[in-house]
């Protein structure tokens, strides 16, 4: 969501679209599992998660429409988060210091660290969304 031209490319092919669900249903059976493998949005804004939850309430109604209810696993790709300033220290940190092991590991071992809360802050609208969205997820 959020990417130049998707307001008049998804309208014009959403019905061919569940057509072809539904036919992909009754060949092969009902979906257990809906996945979305990253850049569910274009600048990981709120409004564009809200645009995602309204397209995924769009395909459960059409799986209740077919009687059954898959579950659903998103995975943020690299559009899914607000990129910070590129002049950021902790950012600048990440870039230059990833490789080094014992980096990592600080990254890893501390939550608080500021290189982590950047990634943390950049990922916040994609947290906040996949902790509300209604669908049904995996249970953890």
């Amino acid at each position: 969501m959020g990417m130049k031209g998707l307001k008049t490319l998804w309208p014009n092919v959403e019905e061919i679209f569940f057509k072809d669900l539904e036919y992909l249903c009754e060949t092969v059976g009902p979906i257990d599992l809906v996945m979305f493998t990253g850049d569910l949005t274009q600048r990981g804004n709120e409004s564009e998660f809200q645009q995602v939850d309204k397209l995924l309430n769009k395909f459960w109604k059409k799986f209740g429409e077919m009687e059954f209810e898959p579950k659903f696993l998103a995975v943020p790709g690299n559009h899914d988060l607000v990129r910070p300033d590129q002049s950021d220290p902790a950012l600048i940190n990440l870039q230059d210091r990833w490789d080094d092991h014992d980096f990592q590991q600080a990254f890893w071992d501390n939550i608080e660290c500021p290189e982590r809360q950047l990634v943390n802050k950049a990922f916040e609208n994609y947290l906040q969304w996949w902790q509300n969205t209604t669908v049904p997820k995996p249970a953890d």
